[in-house]
């Protein structure tokens, strides 16, 4: 009865049979012997309660050291009980989604505009018809090049060369032409789509997977320049300067994407245009009607202004994949469910079902989901976060420096990487996006002032001294700002040409002197020297 050891309960039954056999040693009879026994047990008592009173005094009775090893024994047993319900509840969480964040997306990225006026449609057709290059195409290190300063004449290629890029092209005619008529729309937006699989890690990075892949975009936009290079090694001017048109009016359209994957795109295809046009510019001597002309269509591929770097679609897919990767709130709840930090740090979803994640990557992975920060404090980082990008958003690149600002690594420096891992990983890198759109900008309105000039030089046969010149006469709205100064962009005239240039990414004026990488070759946008939009170098 007293729930003990075997041994504990032998040794207590031959106490007790020793004590019943000491009181009835001495009785004379039987009767004796009976009546002595009944009364032994009556003042015996209730039984359970002489075992529990046994079983204490045993334990009482035990060396310290045993009593130690059964507490401990005891303590673990409940430690490894009380932690394994917690982890297999912990693991076994599922996420809640709330809110519907695509739909927001989605309401941000629409403009007020009839669907006939949208371009999406038609880019989209477009990208089904891409023809992607072969891998001779891929070699050639002059078709890979974006600058315009590395082409000179079409003609100048091999036959080889030309061939395979002429085949490329006519292949890509069907495409060519669905993306021309979109370029000509006055709006573009699409309605975006988010996976509906929870448990697939991809759906954790919020991606928004249009019908065709966006390297389409930049497929044809490589379509446009060689287009565009045809015609001026023909001799055909004007059509060259529409294949620019183009993609101006194409990059300016995914600029308006609040998704900065898209946003970026716009702007590389719009750099491109940029640089054949300035191309064309600096070989060929074009009348003022086609500047003039060139200069307004340019401007009004920006009806509303060069788009700022908005930051309000990463928020909400920031939100988006903390909803995805985390429980609901409550009390104990709300935590990062494991597998999403990995997850985001995997190279490929098949990593994460190999035997070194599943062994060694998962355990430590649980321990970080633990000391996460739980939902509500995530999302609240998140708004904190975001907020301060905003404000640093609006600053040009002088003004950050000027005012101590720091960029990406200061900012991720900022946060507890394993109490905001989730946020760590998905931060964008905003002061790279703030100087991308900077340059961006100042090589919009470089390009309206170059115009500008030639057509002041059509008319009077100088250059103008100063670019006020050019607003008081009419041939520009203002004078273009340096982001990366205090002022305006420099220009110097010279007899038979002029000088446009900014003060470039160390903010110092070094007179219109280029910035070269390390081998001494000029570079745009190098962290030395000046950033010249023109005079334009000419192919080594």
């Amino acid at each position: 009865m007293i729930g003990y050891r075997k041994k504990v309960r032998r040794d207590v039954q031959q106490e007790l049979l020793g004590h019943f056999a000491d009181a009835l040693r001495d009785c004379a009879s039987a009767e004796e012997t009976q009546a002595k026994a009944e009364r032994l047990i009556a003042e015996f008592g209730d039984p359970q309660l002489l075992a529990i009173l046994c079983r204490r005094a045993t334990k009482r009775c035990r060396p310290l050291w045993l009593r130690a090893i059964g507490g401990t024994r005891t303590a673990i047993f409940l430690l490894v009980t009380v932690l394994s319900s917690y982890t297999a509840w912990f693991v076994s969480g599922k996420p809640v989604v709330t809110d519907e964040y695509i739909v927001k997306l989605n309401e941000i990225s629409r403009p007020e505009a009839p669907v006939t006026d949208n371009a999406w449609p038609l880019y989209e057709k477009a990208l089904s018809l891409v023809v992607e290059p072969s891998n001779a195409l891929k070699e050639m290190p002059v078709f890979n090049s974006n600058q315009a300063s590395d082409f000179d004449e079409f003609a100048d290629l091999s036959e080889e060369e030309q061939k395979l890029i002429i085949g490329w092209v006519a292949q890509n005619e069907a495409a060519w032409a669905q993306f021309e008529r979109a370029s000509r729309k006055t709006h573009h937006f699409q309605t975006y789509r988010c996976p509906t699989s929870i448990s697939d890690p991809s759906s954790w990075l919020f991606l928004l997977k249009p019908a065709y892949p966006l390297s389409g975009v930049r497929t044809l936009a490589r379509v446009a320049v060689w287009k565009s290079r045809f015609e001026t090694g023909r001799g055909h001017k004007r059509e060259a300067l529409e294949r620019c048109l183009t993609l101006a009016r194409a990059g300016a359209h995914w600029q308006s994407s609040v998704v900065v994957n898209e946003w970026l795109l716009g702007m590389a295809c719009s750099a491109l245009a940029y640089n054949e046009i300035v191309r064309i510019i600096r070989d060929h001597d074009l009348p003022a009607m086609t500047l003039e002309d060139l200069q307004i269509r340019l401007i009004e591929a920006y009806p509303n202004g060069h788009p700022p770097f908005d930051c309000e679609g990463e928020r909400l897919m920031v939100l988006d994949a903390v909803q995805r990767m985390f429980t609901s709130g409550g009390f104990g709840g709300g935590h990062l469910i494991p597998g999403g930090y990995s997850g985001l740090r995997a190279e490929n979803l098949d990593e994460l079902k190999t035997w070194r994640f599943r062994m060694i990557l998962r355990p430590v992975d649980i321990g970080i989901s633990m000391i996460h920060a739980r939902r509500d404090k995530t999302v609240a980082k998140v708004h904190q976060v975001f907020d301060e990008i905003r404000k640093r958003s609006k600053l040009s690149p002088y003004q950050r420096w000027m005012c101590h600002i720091g960029g990406w690594e200061e900012m991720a420096a900022s946060l507890n990487r394993y109490r905001y891992g989730l946020i760590y990983l998905l931060l964008p890198n905003e002061s790279l996006f703030a100087e991308l759109r900077s340059r961006a900008q100042v090589q919009h309105e470089a390009i309206l002032a170059i115009l500008a000039v030639k057509r002041y030089h059509c008319a009077t046969g100088d250059y103008p001294v100063a670019l006020e010149e050019l607003v008081k006469g009419g041939y520009l709205g203002s004078v273009p700002m340096d982001p990366f100064s205090d002022g305006p962009l420099l220009y110097r005239a010279a007899d038979e040409d002029f000088l446009l240039y900014s003060v470039g990414r160390d903010f110092i004026d070094g007179g219109g002197t280029r910035g070269v990488d390390n081998e001494g070759k000029p570079r745009l946008w190098a962290e030395n020297g000046d950033q010249i939009f023109w005079p334009l170098t000419k192919p080594q």
